[in-house]
């Protein structure tokens, strides 16, 4: 019997959370790119909108692509606006996704992740609970599986691959 080999099929870029854990790709619903910000708020006009008419609930996570930063959705203000936990967008046509949350029905995936820049110190929330510190991760893919990559104690601004 051969190797069993661990190929992911997905890849996105990790948003940096003390409190928010990766999302899966697979509960992706929404993506597209915003049409305006204000103070934790996002609107999208259009097709890709329709936010009370999609389900978009609040804990749903929402991703600025652009920046790579993540926010919690509080509240549907209206088919086309979104109350965030956080002020993530800084400009109108920043890329956007919505992720369903576990709680909202969402899967849980725990990613392993691919480091694409250096990195002094790492913090990771692992795919068991454990608050771990990793010095002088190596280049390239992580062993192991994680639910949250920290803000805090990571160290640089790292370019950070979740493969699922």
């Amino acid at each position: 019997m051969g190797a069993v080999i661990n190929q992911a099929r997905h890849s996105f870029r990790v948003s940096l959370s003390d409190t928010i854990n990766i999302p899966s790709p697979n509960n992706i619903f929404r993506s597209g790119f915003i049409s305006g910000f204000g103070p934790n708020i996002m609107i999208r006009t259009g097709a890709n909108g329709l936010f009370i008419t999609n389900n978009v609930q609040p804990n749903d996570i929402v991703y600025n692509t652009s920046l790579a930063t993540a926010a919690l959705v509080t509240s549907v203000a209206s088919e086309t606006t979104l109350n965030l936990s956080a002020d993530i967008f800084t400009a109108t046509n920043q890329g956007f996704i919505v992720f369903r949350a576990p709680q909202n029905g969402g899967i849980i995936e725990f990613p392993t992740l691919y480091i694409s820049s250096a990195i002094t110190t790492l913090r990771v929330l692992t795919a068991g609970g454990e608050d771990v510190t990793f010095n002088n991760p190596p280049f390239g893919p992580f062993p192991m599986k994680v639910s949250r990559v920290f803000l805090t104690g990571t160290t640089a601004t790292p370019r950070i691959l979740a493969l699922t």
